[in-house]
């Protein structure tokens, strides 16, 4: 079974293959948006997992 996957891998693989500035300025607004938009993928995959998870829970119990 795979950790990742979908968008949340994506998301990840381009974290990892972006360039860095290296210079000593700091892009606050665009800083606030890349957190905004990483929450709200994390955020998302999360709530997916558990709804998925209450459904499984939800038809074990029925089909008994």
């Amino acid at each position: 079974m795979r950790e990742t996957s979908g968008h949340f891998e994506r998301l990840l693989v381009a974290q990892c293959n972006a360039d860095r500035d290296d210079s000593s300025t700091v892009d606050f607004a665009k800083a606030d948006l890349d957190a905004k938009d990483i929450f709200e993928v994390v955020f998302t995959h999360f709530i997916v997992d558990v709804l998925l998870a209450q459904c499984t829970s939800l038809n074990a119990v029925n089909s008994q």
